[in-house]
Order: C-alpha cells, then sequence, then structure tokens
C-alpha cells in the first residue's frame, strides 16, 4: 500500500482523480495536507482504492473503488 499525497500519486488513480479531489476537497493540496488515500497495486497498476472525503479530528468519510476484475476477493479489507 501506498499513501496518495500528491498530484503524481493521484494521476495513477482510476477512480480519484484531481476534479474528484477538488470537488471534495476544493483542491489537491487542500486533500494532500488534511487528508488520505491509499491505493492497492497489482503488476504496478491501481485495483482497490480508499480516500477520504471529509475528515475532522474524530471521523472520517471514505470512497472505495475496486477494479471490477478484482472485486468480491476483500480487497476493501486491506485498505
Amino acid at each position: 500500500m501506498r499513501k496518495q499525497s500528491d498530484v503524481e500519486e493521484l494521476s495513477n488513480s482510476s477512480e480519484f482523480n484531481e476534479d474528484y479531489y477538488k470537488e471534495y476537497w476544493g483542491s489537491v493540496s487542500n486533500f494532500s495536507e488534511n487528508g488520505f488515500g491509499y491505493c492497492i497495486l497489482h503488476k504496478g497498476k491501481v485495483v482497490s482504492e480508499c480516500t477520504s472525503i471529509f475528515s475532522s479530528l474524530q471521523y472520517s468519510e471514505i470512497d472505495i473503488a475496486t477494479h471490477e476484475d478484482y472485486r468480491g476477493q476483500g480487497l476493501h479489507l486491506a485498505l
């Protein structure tokens, strides 16, 4: 797993792109400073990913996306 913390990492995401973070966080830099994201790679390809869409001191709301070829394998449990 690798933490998504900058624009370079976001470009590897198949689901959560720069526009996504602008919509929920206002900017990629705001997400990088206040949010978090993780992904699972298989042969260098992002196959499952999780990112925060809201975060406070006590709670976070997350989105999880898994490539359809990798669903049903419990990958979300590793995120």
